[in-house]
C-alpha cells in the first residue's frame, strides 16, 4: 500500500511538471510570436518584384538590366570583393552587354571615393544613396533590377564561389 501511494504521487509529480513546462512553452512563444504591440512592423526587407527606387542620376532603362552593387568604404567585406566587381567590369566590355553594373555607397560613406580609387574599383559608382530606402540592411549587398527598376534578384553579403559563378552566368547571358 505504501508503495501504492509513492507511486501515486511520482506520478501526480511528473504530470504537473510536464503541464508546468508546456504552460512555459506557450506563454514564451506568445510573448514572441503573437503579442506585438501596435507600433510595431516586421522588419521588410529586399524582395524580388519589388520596385527599387530611382538612383540620382542613373536610369535602370539604359540597359534591359542593371546590377546594383551597395558598398560601404568601411566594410571589411566590400573590400575583399572587389577583385569579383573587377571581374564583373571586365566582362562589362563587350558589345552585346545586357547587364550595367552600378555600384552605390550610402548618404554618410564620406569615404566612398577615397575607397573607389584605393581599392581601383573599375566600376561607375554613385555616392549618397539611401540604403534605407533602397531597403539595404547591410553591406555587400548586390541587387539585380530589370529595366523598369524591379528586383529580379539579390544577394547579401560576402559570396561563396558558387553564388559568383551565378551572377557570372546572370549577367553574360546574352
Amino acid at each position: 500500500m505504501e508503495q501504492s501511494r509513492l507511486k501515486n504521487y511520482l506520478e501526480m509529480g511528473s504530470n504537473a511538471a510536464v503541464i508546468l513546462v508546456a504552460a512555459v512553452i506557450l506563454t514564451i512563444f506568445g510573448w514572441h510570436f503573437l503579442i506585438r504591440s501596435p507600433n510595431s512592423s516586421p522588419l521588410v526587407g529586399l524582395q524580388k518584384g519589388q520596385s527599387l527606387i530611382q538612383l540620382p542620376g542613373y536610369s535602370y532603362n539604359s540597359a534591359p538590366q542593371t546590377l546594383v552593387i551597395a558598398l560601404s568604404s568601411k566594410c571589411g567585406y566590400c573590400s575583399e570583393s572587389i577583385p569579383f566587381y573587377n571581374k564583373l567590369a571586365e566582362l562589362q566590355n563587350n558589345p552585346n552587354k545586357r547587364t550595367q553594373l552600378v555600384a552605390v555607397f550610402h548618404t554618410n560613406d564620406s569615404g566612398a571615393v577615397q575607397f573607389t580609387q584605393e581599392k581601383q574599383l573599375n566600376i561607375n559608382y554613385i555616392t549618397s544613396v539611401d540604403f534605407q530606402a533602397l531597403t539595404i540592411k547591410s553591406t555587400p549587398t548586390m541587387i539585380l533590377v530589370d529595366s523598369n527598376g524591379k528586383v529580379v534578384d539579390f544577394w547579401i553579403g560576402q559570396l561563396t564561389e558558387d553564388k559568383q559563378q551565378q551572377i557570372i552566368k546572370i549577367i553574360t547571358a546574352t
